[in-house]
């Protein structure tokens, strides 16, 4: 992520009150505050323990905060879209650059989240196996579309520039205001229970 607002932003995975989750990197949650210099890439990993209903945020390969997302005990059942960019999906876009987005299936260790941090290069940019045996379910490069090298979960940009100043070749620009990648349902890429 590349921020073109500045301050200190803050990283979460939310419960909405309609039982979607949403990732926010954003200024409207006390979760995991990080404090971001404009002008800057910064490297974002969110994972989620759905036993203990824990997430954990790395900025940069380090980890800066873990929460409970919440205490219930049953599982969740998700029936809002996946965005990236976006808070809410219509409004609250992400003001800055977005690059290299990667979905795993499985929860990352710290381990290896150093080595996406690390290893993510020109010539590693096009693989989405840059962790060894770990499944990569969807990679969005960037470049110049919201298409998944994986070609299961091609996005729906809207009000989405691919311009040339990515982190690693091309990159999508996020207006701030009504920009947003929607990649479908979430039960489409992570399962109808959370």
């Amino acid at each position: 992520m590349y921020n073109t607002g500045g301050g200190v932003l803050t990283s979460s995975l939310q419960k909405n009150f309609n039982g979607s989750f949403n990732y926010n990197s954003g200024y409207n949650s006390t979760a995991a505050p990080h404090t971001f210099t404009t002008a800057t890439w910064y490297h974002h990993v969110l994972t989620y323990d759905s036993s203990d209903k824990t997430t954990t945020i790395y900025v940069d390969g380090a980890k800066i905060g873990s929460y409970v997302l919440n205490t219930n005990t049953g599982s969740e059942t998700f029936t809002e879209e996946l965005v990236i960019g976006s808070y809410d999906a219509s409004t609250n876009s992400f003001d800055g650059l977005i690059d290299q987005v990667r979905f795993y299936s499985k929860i990352l260790s710290s381990e290896e989240v150093t080595t996406l941090y690390v290893d993510e290069t020109t010539s590693t940019a096009s693989s989405t196996t840059i962790i060894p045996g770990t499944s990569c379910v969807a990679y969005l490069p960037l470049d110049y579309d919201a298409s998944d090298k994986s070609t299961n979960y091609d996005g729906t940009p809207t009000d989405v520039e691919f311009v040339q100043n990515g982190k690693i070749n091309y990159s999508a620009l996020f207006d701030g205001d009504t920009s947003q990648i929607s990649l479908g349902d979430n039960d489409t890429l992570f399962g109808s229970s959370f």
